[in-house]
């Protein structure tokens, strides 16, 4: 569980990051995360983060571990690319969690989020939607956030060897989203 003060903290370090990407459109995007629940939403239901504040949290590690990443490994990857694909690659889960009241008002103990997605686009390729009605994403940062999940996505198979060896920085990001999603587990 996060405090006011720990979710705070985390706003204020996206939105900076967000302050050195120089693109059409990125103040429309700070606009609509902020307007959202971005910042207050879990990541999941039930899987990792899921508590308040846990997808900004979870963001912002992935962030974290795709920078160390991308510089240990030496990966061409333009530091506004790993911005934008460690904060934006979950943008589908703004606004589809919801908390779970029981009858007598309280919160639920054992689920205490339920999901309801009015536009079910899926999941890379919604986050990847969403992220283009503000900027224009490269190819790279397209692919990155398409396929973030990895075998988790049927139609990984697929597109996984030219994906692979066209674009291999989107495994390394598939791996650092897996380990900072195992950092938080259920909260």
């Amino acid at each position: 569980m996060l405090t006011k003060v720990q979710i705070g903290k985390n706003k204020r370090n996206i939105l900076d990051l967000f302050s050195n990407v120089n693109r059409l459109g990125v103040s429309n995007l700070v606009d609509f995360i902020c307007d959202g629940n971005f910042f207050t939403s879990p990541a999941s239901t039930r899987f990792h983060s899921n508590y308040p504040g846990g997808l900004a949290e979870h963001s912002y590690d992935v962030y974290k571990q795709f920078s160390k990443r991308v510089s240990d490994y030496n990966l061409n990857v333009p530091f506004e690319s790993v911005i934008l694909t460690g904060i934006c690659h979950d943008l589908c889960k703004i606004g589809v969690y919801f908390e779970n009241s029981l009858k007598d008002g309280n919160r639920s103990e054992s689920k205490p989020y339920k999901f309801q997605d009015s536009f079910p686009y899926g999941h890379g390729e919604k986050s990847v939607f969403i992220l283009s009605q503000y900027i224009h994403p490269t190819p790279q940062e397209a692919l990155i956030i398409r396929w973030h999940m990895g075998n988790d996505d049927p139609a990984w198979k697929d597109y996984q060897e030219d994906v692979s060896k066209s674009f291999p920085e989107v495994v390394f990001f598939q791996n650092v989203d897996r380990e900072a999603s195992l950092m938080r587990k259920v909260g």
